[in-house]
């Protein structure tokens, strides 16, 4: 726009105190420049520094550009006759300033329709969700795609999450405390955030393809689903997230809403060449310090593979105990609490449900909802630890929670079974 308003004076210019013949010449050679730099553009880097653009492409482009200013340059020279000789029909001259009102406004009117079409057909074949991809900080991914199929009309959809620009080295990596340490667990490689993603209605596969640095592995999978399960028309106001969980070893968890929906099995692994897998490892190089060389890079993801901490992580993740907790306060905990456990669920339940004996993942921390929120931190591999120690895998495990007064830290955490108790202090109470 402000292009066109510029070179409109130009022209008004030229043909005021030059002639009108410049001023066609002027037009000739800036539609030409104008139309070859916007193909240029169009095809430059990110978008295909490598295409080769036919000259047939310019065309179009260079057409479209000249015919507009052709048609300003026309009206100009119609306006300025008319002011400075009156020669000129005054219908001529009004209707070629009538084009520039009723023009717009056709192309407002018959965009808006448009827009309503395609939101229309949009609203049939495609559910709003905000998605949600996330892998552990310490296994840095290139998540290539996440495909949502409709398999039965090919109504599709694609994101593609890329690279993960976060990671967290297990060999130096020094937690200042617990919290920190449960934080920067997970990255979130991909969220669509406030602009939801349409999912196709009646999904019944879900493919991801990515590749594992570490495991120096590319994984390829379709997954079924089934639509329903997913479906939020249950409480269609409500904001429903889908979260993909891109695990190690090839696994992916789906989370509807903070609970997990789908534990996929293990997808199918691709395994690499010696120098397919350098080739492939550089792609991550950025992630390290400026002077790291590639073989420091390949030499750091083996050394990382081989660490017992990333075979733990998962096991804790899918670990599930018979377990309850009975919180003995003062009436400052409040009726319910917020839990994230070891598998990423996320859920808020009366204190008096937590009470009942189930079987489930064991909390990373504890939320309460007095004034201000306190968020009580469990160490997960120390928890595991005592646990492990503590139990047997089919054993009732009672967590008790002795709280004073959570302001001041005056909390005791406590293991129990029916034939001991032991008191666990790797925690940490933080106000949020």
């Amino acid at each position: 726009m402000i292009i066109a308003l510029v070179f409109s004076l130009i022209q008004w210019l030229l043909v005021r105190f030059l002639h009108w013949s410049i001023a066609l010449t002027a037009t000739v050679i800036v539609a030409f420049a104008l139309g070859t730099v916007y193909v240029q553009l169009k095809y430059a880097t990110p978008n295909g520094s490598n295409y080769s653009i036919r000259d047939s492409e310019f065309v179009l482009p260079v057409l479209l550009v000249l015919g507009l200013f052709l048609c300003n340059l026309a009206g100009i020279y119609l306006l300025d006759t008319y002011l400075s000789k009156g020669t000129v029909a005054t219908r001529y001259v009004y209707g070629w300033l009538g084009s520039y009102v009723a023009l717009p406004a056709m192309w407002f009117v018959g965009q808006s329709l448009y827009n309503l079409v395609v939101n229309e057909i949009t609203a049939r074949q495609y559910t709003p969700y905000r998605v949600v991809v996330q892998h552990y900080a310490n296994m840095p991914m290139d998540v290539w795609e996440v495909w949502f199929t409709n398999s039965k009309n090919n109504v599709t959809n694609l994101i593609n999450p890329g690279r993960s620009q976060v990671f967290v080295n297990p060999l130096a990596y020094h937690p200042k405390d617990i919290r920190q340490k449960e934080d920067e667990l997970m990255h979130t490689l991909y969220d669509s955030g406030k602009e939801d993603l349409g999912i196709p209605r009646n999904m019944d596969v879900i493919q991801v393809r990515w590749f594992s640095a570490v495991e120096c592995k590319f994984y390829s999978q379709d997954y079924p689903v089934t639509y329903a399960k997913l479906n939020p028309s249950a409480a269609p106001n409500e904001k429903w997230t889908i979260r993909i969980l891109v695990l190690n070893d090839g696994k992916v968890n789906l989370f509807l809403r903070d609970a997990l929906a789908y534990q996929f099995p293990e997808a199918t692994a691709s395994e690499l060449t010696e120098a397919e897998s350098n080739s492939s490892r550089q792609w991550f190089q950025f992630l390290f310090p400026e002077n790291t060389t590639p073989r420091q890079v390949t030499q750091t993801m083996d050394s990382i593979r081989t660490l017992p901490q990333l075979k733990q992580q998962a096991v804790i993740q899918a670990t599930r105990r018979f377990w309850k907790m009975t919180i003995i306060h003062t009436g400052v905990a409040g009726p319910s609490v917020t839990i994230r456990d070891w598998a990423f669920n996320r859920y808020t339940q009366p204190t008096e449900f937590l009470e009942k004996e189930r079987e489930a993942s064991l909390p990373a921390w504890i939320e309460f909802s007095q004034q201000p929120t306190m968020r009580l931190y469990l160490d997960r591999e120390k928890l595991y630890e005592a646990v492990t120690a503590l139990t047997d895998t089919n054993t009732l495990l009672e967590i008790q929670l002795d709280i004073t007064h959570l302001a001041t830290h005056h909390v005791k955490v406590y293991l129990k079974t029916a034939a001991a108790k032991r008191e666990f202090t790797d925690w940490q109470l933080v106000s949020l």
